[in-house]
C-alpha cells in the first residue's frame, strides 16, 4: 500500500489509554505534527460492548480535539500476543513473480499454523534474498481479532489502511530512531512494557530474528513480570542453538534496551532485578515518549530507502481482507451492474439517439447553409464574370481610344490589331506599306492612312496560317484580307513556311 500523502494518523490503544500522533515524511525525516493522549475510564460494568463503545467515543473525541477527524492515512496495532510471528527459510527463490512466492509462504503457514489458514489475516516480508536460500518474515492473526478491531474503529468512524503487531512496531521504531543501536554485529535485544502488555524482540545484524507478547498485571508481582522477561529470552537460547546445531552454544544477547511510556521501571523493578533475569546482559533504560508512534508510521509508508540505514518491517495484516474485502465489492458492482443492465442499456440508447439526432439537426442546418452560400458564391461569380467582359471590351476601347485620335494615324491602330491577333504559333518577319502608294503623292492630309499592308512571317503548318488569317479577318479595320504568297523555306535548320498577306483598309474604319 502507498498513501496518497505524507501525512499519516498513528493509533495507539490500550486497555488504559488512547495515544494519536500526525506524522508526516519529509526531508527524508519524520516530523510528529501532532500527538495526544487520554486516559480510558474503567467501565461500570464487565460486558466487552460498553468497553468497545467507551473506548471509540475516547478516539472519536481525541482525534476532533486533533482538529484530524475524519483521519486519512492510519495506521494502528494490535497484541502481539495475538500475532504468530514465523521466520521461514525457504529455497532460493530467484526471479520468481510475487504470486508464486506468496503460494510458497501460503504453503508454510499452512504447515506451521494450527488454525485454518483461510481464518487467519497475514502478511510477509522478504528479508533476505540469496543463492543460499531465502528468509522470509510472515506475521498472522485471526480474523476473529482483526474484526474485533476493526469494528472497535469503525464505532469511532475510523478505518484504518494498515493494521500491524506491536512487536513489529517496537522493532520499527529502534529502526527510526536508534538504528545503530541495532546494526551492530552483537545481538539486540528491545523489550516494552505498557500498562498491561509486553513485547520482546531479539535483533541480529540488524535483523529481526525472535519476537514474543505477552500480558501482565500494571499492579502485579514483579516475579511475574520477570519470569515472562526470562521465559522469552529462554525461548530465544533454545531456538537458536537448534538451528545452529547440538552441541553448540548460540550467542548471547549483549544489550537489552528497556522502553516503558515514562522512562520509569513498572512493578517496582529494578535494574538489579533485570541483570538477574537476563544473566550476562546489559540493560538501558529507554524512555518511549513519542517514538512508538513513530514506529506505527513506519509500519506502511512512502519514503525513500535510502535515508534509512535498516528497511522497517512494512507487515499489514489486513492485506488479506482488504484484497477480499476489494473482491466482494467488486464481485456486488458486477452483480448490480447486471441487474441494472436492461435500464442502463436503455438509457445509454436514448442518450445516443439523442445525440444522433442533434448531430443530424446540426449537419442539415450546416448543410443548408452551405447550399445558401454556394449558390451566392455562384452568382457572385457570375456578376464578377459579366463585369470581367465588359472590362475587357472598355480596355480594349479604352487602347484604341488612346491610338486613334483626331492626330493620330490609323496605321499604329492597325499595327496593334494585326500583333494582337499574331498566334503563339508563327512568328512575323515584317509588316510594311508599299513606298509606291504614299512616295509620289502628296499627303493632303496627315491623318490620311496607307489603303494596303503586307504581313510577311513563318510558319510550320499551313493551318498555323490559316488561324492568323481567320484572326485578320475579324478585324474591322481590314475589308479584304488574303495569302498572297507561301514558299518553303530552312531558317536555322528547320524547314518552315515563309508566308506574304496582303491587307487591304476599310475605308469606313479609317476613324473611329
Amino acid at each position: 500500500m502507498r498513501f496518497s500523502n505524507r501525512y499519516i494518523v498513528a493509533l495507539d490503544i490500550q486497555d488504559r489509554y488512547v495515544k494519536c500522533a500526525q506524522i508526516r515524511y519529509s526531508a527524508h525525516s519524520w516530523n510528529i505534527q501532532k500527538t495526544s493522549l487520554k486516559e480510558i475510564p474503567p467501565s461500570e460494568d464487565n460486558e466487552d460492548s460498553s468497553h468497545d463503545i467507551n473506548t471509540a467515543h475516547i478516539i472519536k473525541s481525541l482525534l476532533q480535539e486533533m482538529d484530524i477527524y475524519p483521519p486519512a492515512n492510519v495506521v494502528t496495532s494490535i497484541s502481539g500476543k495475538d500475532v504468530a510471528i514465523r521466520l521461514l527459510a525457504l529455497p532460493p527463490v530467484g526471479d520468481r513473480n510475487v504470486r508464486d512466492i506468496e503460494e510458497m509462504v501460503k504453503y508454510e503457514l499452512m504447515m506451521h499454523l494450527p488454525v485454518n489458514i483461510e481464518q487467519m489475516g497475514y502478511d510477509h516480508q522478504i528479508m533476505e534474498r540469496d543463492d543460499d536460500g531465502t528468509r522470509i518474515l510472515t506475521a498472522a492473526a485471526k480474523r476473529s481479532v482483526l474484526n474485533r478491531h476493526l469494528k472497535l474503529l469503525s464505532l469511532a468512524g475510523v478505518y484504518p489502511d494498515v493494521v500491524t503487531a506491536s512487536s513489529l512496531m517496537l522493532f520499527n521504531t529502534f529502526v527510526g530512531k536508534e538504528p545503530e543501536s541495532i546494526r551492530s554485529g552483537t545481538n539486540v535485544g528491545l523489550v516494552c512494557l505498557r500498562d498491561s502488555n509486553g513485547d520482546v524482540v531479539v535483533c541480529e545484524n540488524g535483523n529481526l530474528t525472535y519476537a514474543r507478547s505477552f500480558t501482565f498485571q500494571i499492579d502485579g508481582s514483579k516475579e511475574q513480570l520477570t519470569r515472562e522477561i526470562h521465559n522469552s529470552f529462554d525461548t530465544y537460547s533454545r531456538s537458536r542453538i537448534s538451528e545452529v546445531g547440538a552441541g553448540l552454544r548460540a550467542r548471547s544477547v549483549s544489550t537489552i534496551y528497556l522502553m516503558t511510556e515514562d522512562g520509569q521501571l513498572p512493578a517496582n523493578l529494578t535494574e538489579d532485578d533485570l541483570s538477574r533475569t537476563v544473566p550476562g546482559s546489559r540493560w538501558r533504560i529507554y524512555p518511549a515518549g513519542d517514538d512508538l508512534a513513530l514506529g506505527l508510521a513506519l509500519a506502511d509508508a512512502h519514503f525513500d530507502p535510502k535515508s534509512l540505514p535498516l528497511l522497517p518491517l512494512r507487515v499489514n495484516l489486513l492485506k488479506q481482507i482488504a484484497g477480499e474485502r476489494r473482491a466482494a465489492e467488486r464481485k456486488a458492482m458486477r452483480a448490480k451492474l447486471a441487474r441494472m443492465a436492461p435500464a442502463i442499456a436503455i438509457l445509454i440508447l436514448l442518450i445516443v439517439s439523442g445525440a444522433l439526432w442533434w448531430q443530424v439537426r446540426r449537419a442539415e442546418d450546416k448543410l443548408r447553409f452551405t447550399q445558401n452560400a454556394q449558390q451566392a458564391s455562384r452568382q457572385r461569380i457570375d456578376r464578377i464574370s459579366q463585369l470581367s467582359e465588359i472590362e475587357k471590351g472598355l480596355l480594349k476601347q479604352i487602347e484604341s481610344l488612346d491610338l486613334v485620335e483626331d492626330n493620330y494615324p490609323m496605321v499604329s491602330y492597325r499595327l496593334l490589331r494585326i500583333a494582337r491577333t499574331i498566334p503563339d504559333s508563327l512568328w512575323l518577319k515584317e509588316v510594311y506599306i508599299p513606298e509606291k502608294q504614299i512616295s509620289t503623292k502628296k499627303k493632303r492630309d496627315e491623318q490620311q492612312s496607307a489603303s494596303r499592308m503586307y504581313v510577311v512571317g513563318y510558319a510550320h503548318e499551313q493551318h498555323q496560317i490559316e488561324q492568323f488569317l481567320d484572326g485578320l479577318r475579324k478585324c474591322d479595320c481590314f475589308s479584304d484580307v488574303k495569302q498572297e504568297s507561301t514558299s518553303e523555306v530552312r531558317l536555322a535548320g528547320e524547314r518552315v513556311l515563309e508566308f506574304r498577306i496582303a491587307l487591304t483598309s476599310n475605308p469606313h474604319r479609317e476613324r473611329l
